[in-house]
């Protein structure tokens, strides 16, 4: 009993939790890349799903066992070690943890999940699968008269159809299908199959994508008439899901009968009746701004009730819940007319939902707990992050301050002029101004004397050999006017239409400057085109009634706003000052009125734009970082750094004000946010410790420059950041909660990588071993930011419960928020277990950033999941420089310190 009693300790202990821990994190790191190649499910199954994972020959944990085995210590550590007072928010905590693995558990064993994809006017009480597909016999009107499931089709078996037999020879998950040099002409095979070869394909990175596909003979089930009973071979023939051309099957009692492999479909105890669908786009976008289901639900309990299904906003019902998950846009008919729109909801059954949410708050309230009880002054940290959770021109004859205020509808949200010209300007020329002719009075030249704009040098070519083809006069800079280009694109205008039909990866670098080029020029035409032209991009006006677009001035009703508009044009041609003056007075008046504008949040992006607050921080930043490298000056370091972060955060509190949302909802918002929570907690710490108050300084110097300075990369690529975001993230409440707070969690990281850096940087300076209250300022830091990342995780996982009906559905996004976490819990529980020592915790909180990278940048890039941004090269790159010089740093560093200490020893 002593022997079983020990063992079962180290189970419970934080050994054994560590090691689990540890492999988990491998294990999120190479699921999440082949995400990548083989698809968010596939690799859901093989790596997380799995009880072993085979790596080539060698089996290893998978996901489940690695998850059981901390289950088990979780529920012995419960149950061995002695429930104290003084441990009651760590307790909590692990409860929490054991309450999500038993829940994710029991959610992978009893749970289930589809779609039901319904019409408008149409009823379904079907559920289909997403995953796994099934062999089924329909009748003339849709019956299903006999199913065969996925476990049925192996490779040898035969399945009894009507008065035929299917053997099957193959079945594929994922299919491709390539055309035959010839027709097969051998008497049984048939259809698709005659003329398109079948092979096996990749998986998609979305499930959804695959097509899944078989190869089968059909049979005599009569036999040969030999004695055998192996049945004639009738024919040969290739069947994928969804397939358009049906396949006839004889059938008893049902002649027209056919065989399909479609998604495996389950029984619904009610029904679903699609009254209305509605979708809103952002204006002049493809955006989806808003869609919702207007239903009724048809139920033998309960009868008829009606509904209202939108995105964020499930409906719970017979223990089924429904979420608005997608849409199918009607399609234009022959005569023109619109069919129905089609409806996708996410159905999830899983008596157990409520579990991660009890589970989220209980660990919430356990972190907290724990930091209070050990570090009560800490909290002090996070009161002091609430404050930032609530959410030069020329000289021209005319004056064009109040112009560059009027409102314009462009990429779904009203903005002023100036960031319209800008964005225009860049999109064309490459920058934001011309030679001596800034971005307002450019856009007002084009739009009232088109024919001056014409002869003004405006697209920059970016290449010697693009001038060439075009035999374009040389000329440094290379930039042309619009009436030097087009004769040079008229000749090449069949060549711009066999470019233009290539895929992109397919054109080689000059076709690809030319075909830009030539975008660029039809963009200009649109917005110099005079008259009533509908096409034109310069919508200022407000739209017709039941319409959502603005329309042109010359396209727009005869209205007071049209006529000032017109006195503009007038008073611009005849250059009439005063006329200007008082025309764009009036407009101004005038536009406060039109439905939509908010005057306050015009003015506001314009000073935005004219002050550059962003780069204005930077400067005072690298001032602070310049006092901080000069002895004498750094009494003054705090004081550019307290300058620089009031502007930064007055910047992000009129960017909130303008987009009337909380401050981050995009990579680029993140990365701002992330360098004001970073600034702050140094610029705290220095204040509350003056022992150390000049690494604080230096690290808060530090973070803020660089970040500030990443912000002003990602900006650079763009005129215009204050950019609509879609249906999902169309919520106040999630950006203020889950966004927030995992944001301000990978600030506190990043504090704590830079401070753990510095500790390494000074002990290899000075020949010690790092301080007591300096460990003591890690270990907090660590513990806070574990606080705030996980609870933006948890936070997270609610969120996607209530949109899409899974708490977890490891994707990258959520791979990477996982992994932050498990980073910090093995970091703390490691010091504890004795696997990490002094200089090991300082180490391994030192390659923290990189963690940090991973999951805020680097899953981004992988090009799958929900949360995916795409591959960028550039971004991959100087990801993959940054992690490097990190972790080359660190482990530098750390064998400086290591034989330093060991000299010192020995």
């Amino acid at each position: 009993m002593v022997k079983l009693r020990r063992a079962l300790m180290v189970l419970a202990g934080p050994y054994v939790a560590t090691l689990a821990v540890a492999w988990l994190m491998v294990l999120l790191v190479l699921g999440t890349l082949a995400q990548a190649n083989m698809g968010l499910y596939a690799a859901q199954q093989k790596y997380f799903s799995a009880v072993i994972l085979w790596l080539g020959w060698l089996p290893t944990p998978g996901g489940a066992a690695t998850m059981g085995l901390l289950t088990l210590g979780l529920s012995l550590k419960l149950l061995l070690h002695p429930w104290r007072l003084a441990r009651l928010g760590s307790l909590l905590a692990h409860i929490a943890v054991w309450l999500l693995l038993v829940g994710g558990f029991a959610t992978a064993l009893v749970s289930t999940e589809g779609y039901i994809r319904v019409a408008e006017g149409q009823t379904s009480a079907v559920l289909h699968s997403y995953h796994t597909p099934a062999l089924a016999v329909l009748s003339a009107s849709g019956t299903t008269l006999l199913t065969y499931p996925l476990s049925a089709l192996k490779t040898g078996a035969r399945l009894p159809i009507g008065d035929e037999t299917l053997l099957v020879e193959a079945y594929y998950p994922n299919t491709e299908l390539t055309p035959r040099a010839t027709a097969v002409d051998d008497g049984l095979t048939i259809g698709l199959r005659r003329f398109m070869a079948m092979t096996l394909k990749a998986p998609e990175a979305d499930d959804e994508r695959n097509r899944p596909g078989l190869l089968f003979t059909k049979l005599n089930a009569q036999g040969n008439g030999q004695g055998n009973g192996l049945g004639q071979p009738l024919a040969r023939l290739a069947l994928f899901q969804h397939q358009p051309v049906a396949q006839p099957v004889t059938y008893a009692a049902y002649p027209s009968a056919t065989l399909v492999l479609r998604p495996a479909q389950t029984a619904l105890p009610f029904s679903v009746k699609l009254i209305r669908f509605e979708q809103e786009y952002y204006p002049g976008t493809s955006v989806p701004r808003h869609y919702a289901s207007a239903v009724t639900i048809v139920s033998p309990a309960s009868g008829e009730w009606p509904a209202y299904i939108r995105m964020n906003a499930p409906l719970r019902y017979a223990g089924h819940t429904l979420y608005q998950a997608s849409f199918i846009n009607a399609e234009v008919g022959a005569a023109g007319a619109m069919g129905p729109q089609i409806s996708i909801l996410a159905v999830v059954k899983n008596q157990g939902y409520l579990i991660p949410y009890a589970a989220s708050i209980l660990l919430c309230l356990g972190l907290l707990l724990h930091l209070w009880l050990r570090w009560r002054k800490a909290l002090v940290v996070v009161v002091a992050l609430l404050p930032l959770l609530s959410g030069v021109g020329h000289a021209q004859p005319l004056g064009f301050s109040t112009f560059a205020q009027l409102p314009i509808q462009h990429a779904g949200r009203i903005k002023p002029l100036q960031t319209y010209a800008e964005v225009t300007l860049k999109a064309l020329s490459g920058n934001t101004s011309l030679p001596r002719l800034p971005a307002v009075p450019w856009l007002a030249e084009v739009v009232f004397n088109p024919s001056a704009a014409m002869q003004r040098p405006l697209f920059t070519l970016p290449s010697l050999a693009l001038t060439e083809r075009l035999k374009l006069p040389r000329r440094t800079p290379r930039r042309y006017s619009y009436a030097e280009v087009v004769p040079a694109l008229q000749p090449l205008f069949t060549n711009l239409q066999t470019i233009a039909q290539q895929p992109a990866n397919q054109r080689d670098a000059l076709d690809a400057q030319l075909l830009t080029l030539a975008d660029q020029v039809q963009q200009f035409y649109l917005l110099a085109a005079t008259g009533p032209n509908v096409a034109s991009p310069f919508t200022v006006h407000p739209p017709r009634l039941a319409e959502s677009m603005w329309l042109p001035p010359m396209a727009a009703p005869a209205t007071p706003y049209r006529a000032t508009w017109q006195a503009l044009a007038v008073a611009y041609v005849r250059q009439d000052a005063t006329l200007w003056q008082t025309a764009n007075q009036a407009a101004w008046r005038q536009a406060g009125k039109l439905p939509g504008v908010r005057a306050g949040a015009l003015r506001a992006e314009v000073a935005l734009r004219a002050l550059h607050p962003f780069a204005l921080a930077t400067g005072l930043f690298g001032l602070a970082a310049g006092l901080l490298a000069w002895p004498r000056g750094r009494r003054l370091a705090p004081w550019p750094l307290v300058a620089g972060l009031g502007v930064a955060a007055a910047a992000v509190v009129a960017r909130s004000y303008i987009l009337q949302r909380p401050p981050v909802g995009t990579l680029y918002e993140s990365i701002v946010f992330v360098g004001l929570v970073a600034v702050a907690v140094a610029l705290f710490a220095a204040y509350k410790n003056t022992a150390q108050r000049l690494a604080w300084l230096v690290l808060a110097a530090a973070t803020g420059l660089g970040l500030q300075l990443l912000g002003l990369r990602y900006a650079a690529g763009s005129a215009d950041t204050l950019g609509v975001l879609t249906a999902v993230l169309d919520t106040n409440f999630w950006l203020a909660t889950h966004v927030l707070i995992i944001t301000a969690g990978y600030g506190l990281a990043v504090v704590a990588g830079g401070w753990a850096v510095g500790m390494l940087g000074l002990q290899v300076w000075q020949g010690k071993g790092p301080t007591p209250l300096a460990l003591r300022s890690l270990n907090l830091l660590l513990l806070a930011a574990l606080v705030w990342v996980a609870t933006g995780t948890l936070l997270g996982g609610v969120w996607a419960d209530q949109s899409w009906g899974r708490f977890w559905g490891w994707d990258p996004k959520e791979n990477g928020a996982l992994l932050l976490t498990l980073w910090l819990v093995w970091l703390l529980h490691a010091r504890l277990a004795g696997l990490l020592g002094k200089l090991g915790l300082v180490a391994g909180a030192a390659l923290t950033p990189s963690v940090v990278a991973v999951a805020w940048f680097g899953v981004n890039m992988l090009g799958v999941g929900l949360h995916s941004y795409g591959f960028m090269p550039a971004a991959m790159l100087g990801l993959t420089l940054f992690m490097g010089v990190n972790l080359l740093g660190v482990v530098a560093l750390a064998i400086v310190a290591y034989r330093g200490r060991a000299n010192a020893h020995g």
